[in-house]
């Protein structure tokens, strides 16, 4: 007998393949039987007529590392029909800790609210599943991580004493299960790593057969360039790559996407093992302190803030801002998404437009004190992408989905501030708008670039398909229904539409409503070394 039947729904299973009628079976933590199963008996019968019967999405790109440290039930994943995240994006994971300068990311993680007591990837591992997961969870390793342990934020190459070290702490991490690296080179420090250093490095990975996830050096003016040196990095690495949330940013830029994809169709052609993610918006979400130059960066947080309160360095960043402004921005275009003082609270949800007329300042000095005041802690919207750009891209058969947010919730300690609205709507938005709604792709395409195509890019050989023998990762939802309730404006909105997930065969949510349960596993990559 099984212990659950789900029954009559539509089955779309992941890899692209028409929809079907059908009835699935799990038993214990595995899908058991797919079919005509109206004459096997179960524990528990659950009718989805009418509705889709789907593998749980896997969030390809999660800033998630330190949420479920600070709040297991953290449901803004969950809730969209998630079942599993890969964190660790951008050049910033929060593990491994084993560098000699590993106090600086501790400390940066306590100002989070977190104590680090962990070393090593699987310490950390181990640490967030004694706690419980409300998803699964996948883990690579930071390459900006890597850098600040070994060599601070100093802005130079490395020695190869320090590549060494960066190498073994990577190497490392990939023994523990981590599925690869990410970088970050627009964040310092990883912005400071040349060719050589991310080569080297990468060739670990690569002999891990692990996967390079990259948020390029430039999403604007820089587009093709920083695309045409991350192929030829993992060409030179041997490395299969993935270009992070593809876009192009400023008005400027609008359109470049065609070359881009262009350009990946080419290095596929020739044997560049490349694929990319995205995120169904028009604007983006990082820290307000990423609009200020490198130089004013290097030697972290407490150097940029000694700079930024110095009168001859304000005014030659005031004028670098203006002048980036006035090329390609508005500061109507950048809202403020969150703060951690109570004095600037009422700042949340506000562009740098309308708080510059509040003050009566100038935009270029709000950015700057608001940055002294929040001790460089503040997250920032900026309105910046073309409508056709994102249909482009999402259209492009080597693009997955991935929301680049993080679990959050609608209360508790993971609900502050105004974020970004991918947090809680990006697949649901995917289905429902672009999918059903405004038919950019099929709702066949839309599930396999969020379940089989991830799935298979990450070597989950028994994820991401509706499979007898695969984990039961399974999300049930009305396609009429389905919905993003999250908008700018109010962004910590649950969807709608979505009526069961199963994750590891256990029940999570019945009928819309989160039960509380932990059935999360933390992922480890299988490879080892070629």
């Amino acid at each position: 007998m099984f212990d659950i039947i789900i029954c009559n729904g539509k089955i779309i299973d992941g890899t692209g393949s028409p929809w079907f009628y059908g009835d699935i079976a799990v038993k214990d933590n595995e899908i058991a039987a797919i079919g005509d199963l109206h004459q096997k008996e179960a524990s528990e019968i659950i009718d989805a007529q009418g509705k889709v019967i789907a593998p749980g999405f896997i969030d390809i790109h999660s800033h998630s590392d330190d949420k479920f440290l600070k709040d297991i039930r953290a449901e803004g994943k969950l809730r969209q029909g998630v079942t599993t995240e890969v964190m660790g994006q951008c050049g910033n994971s929060i593990a491994p800790l084993q560098g000699p300068n590993r106090d600086i990311v501790v400390d940066e993680l306590k100002k989070e609210g977190i104590k680090a007591c962990w070393e090593s990837f699987s310490e950390y591992f181990n640490l967030l599943q004694k706690r419980g997961l409300p998803v699964n969870v996948v883990g690579v390793v930071g390459h900006g991580t890597l850098r600040k342990q070994v060599m601070g934020y100093e802005a130079r190459q490395a020695t190869e004493q320090e590549l060494s070290r960066m190498k073994e702490i990577l190497a490392s991490a990939l023994n523990d299960g981590a599925f690869g690296m990410s970088s970050g080179l627009i964040y310092p420090p990883g912005s400071y790593a040349d060719d050589h250093e991310l080569i080297e490095l990468l060739t670990i990975v690569s002999n891990y057969n692990g996967i390079y996830m990259t948020h390029m050096e430039n999403e604007g003016d820089r587009l093709i360039d920083s695309l045409n040196n991350t192929i030829k990095v993992a060409e030179s690495a041997g490395v299969k790559v993935q270009i992070s949330h593809h876009k192009a940013v400023g008005r400027s830029n609008w359109g470049k996407v065609s070359k881009t994809l262009a350009l990946v169709d080419k290095a596929r052609q020739t044997g560049v093992d490349i694929t990319m993610d995205q995120y169904p918006y028009t604007a983006t979400s990082t820290g307000l302190v990423s609009l200020l130059p490198q130089e004013i960066l290097e030697g972290g947080r407490r150097a940029c803030l000694e700079r930024l309160t110095r009168k001859e360095k304000r005014e030659k960043l005031k004028k670098y801002l203006r002048e980036s402004f006035e090329q390609d921005r508005k500061w109507s275009d950048i809202l403020i998404a969150r703060v951690k003082t109570n004095h600037n609270k009422d700042l949340e949800g506000r562009t740098i437009s309308d708080i510059a007329s509040d003050w009566k300042r100038d935009p270029e000095e709000v950015v700057m004190n608001i940055l002294v005041e929040e001790e460089l802690h503040c997250q920032m919207i900026a309105f910046s992408m073309s409508e056709d750009d994102v249909k482009k891209v999402m259209k492009s058969p080597y693009v997955m989905i991935g929301s680049d947010g993080s679990s959050l919730s609608t209360k508790g300690p993971l609900s502050e501030g105004r974020p970004h609205p991918r947090n809680f709507g990006t697949f649901p938005r995917v289905i429902g708008k672009y999918a059903r709604d405004e038919k950019v792709l099929s709702l066949e395409e839309a599930i396999w670039k969020m379940t089989g195509f991830p799935a298979t890019r990450l070597g989950l050989y028994n994820r991401g398909l509706l499979r007898p023998g695969f984990y039961a990762d399974i999300v049930v939802f009305d396609q009429d229904k389905i919905k993003d309730m999250a908008n700018f404006d109010n962004p910590c909105q649950y969807p709608v539409g979505i009526d069961e997930i199963f994750i590891n065969g256990q029940r999570v949510l019945q009928k819309g409503r989160y039960n509380g349960s932990l059935p999360g596993q933390v992922l480890k990559a299988k490879s080892a070394l070629k």
